[in-house]
């Protein structure tokens, strides 16, 4: 019973993530009817940066967002090297910031930000290979943010995981600013892609926050 009620819980998520994707694409199509994103950012150059930079340090920290897209759309726009810069440090900046919020709430944030299936999965990595820490913050596949959760509440001290995470970021944001920057021109509705993937975050912020709250009442 379980496990159906999980399967019906993820199909009911991927449903009404899809929903809302679908709502964000068409709102920012209507928005760019009368605005350019490319020239607003050429415009404001730094706000544009600077909201980039915080958008990527809140998917970080909010665990439930995913951020390879953010980043990869990030690229398209800014290119390589700019794009690596902001990704770099706001990666790192997040990083840190989950890991002692971990380290700080303990188990209660931990369940708080990732399912059981993610804690077993990742916790269990983590035990049976140590070395792998590095290879999770060189190459972008496992999901980073529930990583720094697990070493929060883990053993491992500040003084060894803060190096191992900001050494392995320098690939990881690289190979996304390189994906972003090469072979953006391929990407249909990158604009709108854009406008909603940042409606996502803001929404999901919105909605951990939330959840967050509620429970802390109970």
């Amino acid at each position: 019973m379980n496990a159906l009620t999980q399967f019906y819980h993820k199909r009911k998520a991927l449903i009404i993530f899809a929903a809302l994707f679908l709502v964000l694409m068409l709102l920012a199509e209507l928005v760019l009817q009368f605005y350019s994103l490319e020239r607003i950012f050429e415009q404001a150059p730094v706000a544009a940066r600077v909201s980039f930079f915080a958008i990527i340090v809140i998917e970080v920290i909010i665990a439930p967002i995913p951020g390879g897209l953010i980043g990869y759309l990030g690229a398209v726009h800014f290119g390589f090297w700019h794009a690596w810069a902001i990704l770099y440090s706001a990666n790192v900046v997040g990083t840190v910031i989950v890991f002692f919020l971990a380290r700080k709430l303990g188990r209660r944030f931990l369940e708080q930000s990732t399912s059981a299936t993610e804690r077993e999965r990742y916790d269990a990595l983590l035990h049976k290979n140590p070395w792998v820490l590095y290879a999770v913050y060189a190459v972008p596949v496992l999901p980073i943010d529930v990583i720094s959760i697990l070493a929060g509440v883990s053993k491992i001290p500040a003084k060894r995981f803060i190096p191992i995470a900001t050494l392995g970021l320098i690939t990881y944001t690289g190979i996304i600013a390189a994906l972003g920057a090469f072979f953006g021109d391929f990407i249909p509705f990158v604009e709108n892609l854009t406008l909603a993937a940042a409606g996502l975050i803001i929404f999901g912020s919105a909605y951990v926050l939330w959840k967050w709250k509620k429970k802390e009442k109970i």
